[in-house]
């Protein structure tokens, strides 16, 4: 390195600190390629990577396969909790039921609906997601010991 110049490991032209991402672990503190080296190095990566998500004609996302077929069998799987989520959804899309803005544990705010019994629909507490979480993992808990 001479005097803010730099010479690309990829390309090999000399090239201003600047033209260099800023990479903390490294001695000069920049990446070893520059921005244009490694733009296309991502690039190629992204366009040959056949796990990537494809997007259909329309510009939609369409999901990988694998999780179309986790999400029907759940559903298949699940049919007394799939119709209590969507029951869920349609009553507060309905204003039948109104989603309380605090977490009924800490109180915090960005609430998501749990089913302590999935017969009884809309008998839903008001969770936090960390609470949410929290709770089915001493559920889960509970029922393997």
């Amino acid at each position: 390195m001479v005097g803010g110049m730099k010479p690309c490991s990829t390309c090999g032209e000399v090239k201003p600190l600047a033209d260099f991402q800023v990479r903390r672990a490294s001695k000069d503190g920049r990446t070893a390629s520059c921005k244009v080296c490694l733009r296309l190095r991502d690039k190629e990566r992204y366009n040959n990577d056949p796990s990537r998500k494809q997007y259909c004609k329309d510009g939609r996302k369409r999901y990988p396969l694998s999780a179309q077929k986790r999400h029907r069998r759940y559903i298949a799987n699940h049919p007394e909790k799939r119709a209590a989520h969507i029951a869920v959804g349609n009553a507060l899309r309905d204003g039948k039921i109104a989603r309380k803005e605090h977490c009924e544990v800490c109180g915090s705010s960005k609430t998501e609906a749990h089913h302590h019994d999935y017969a009884r629909q809309l008998d839903v507490w008001w969770l936090c997601n960390h609470c949410h979480r929290e709770l089915h993992r001493l559920m889960q808990t509970a029922r393997s010991t």
